[in-house]
C-alpha cells in the first residue's frame, strides 16, 4: 500500500490473504482510493471496474483522492 499511496494512484483490490483484506478495507472505505472485486470474479466485472476507474465519475473522484493522499504522505 505504501507504493500505491505515495504513487497517488487508485487501486482495484482483490484481497486474498494476510493484510490484503485490511488494505482493501482502508482503500475503499476510509481513503476512497479503491474498489473491490469479490471472490466470485468474472471477466465482465473486472472490465467494468477498469472502465469505471479510468473513465467514470467514481474513478475521477478516486484519482483525486489518491492525489490528495499522496500529497499528505510525501
Amino acid at each position: 500500500m505504501t507504493e500505491t499511496v505515495t504513487g497517488g494512484v487508485p487501486v482495484i483490490c482483490f484481497p486474498w490473504f494476510a493484510n490484503q483484506t485490511t488494505n482493501c478495507y482502508y482503500s475503499c472505505n476510509w481513503w476512497g482510493i479503491g474498489t473491490e472485486i469479490n471472490h466470485d470474479v468474472k471477466h465482465d466485472h473486472v472490465s467494468q471496474q477498469i472502465v469505471a476507474m479510468t473513465q467514470g465519475e467514481k474513478g475521477k473522484e478516486m484519482r483525486r483522492n489518491a492525489q490528495e493522499l499522496k500529497c499528505k504522505a510525501c
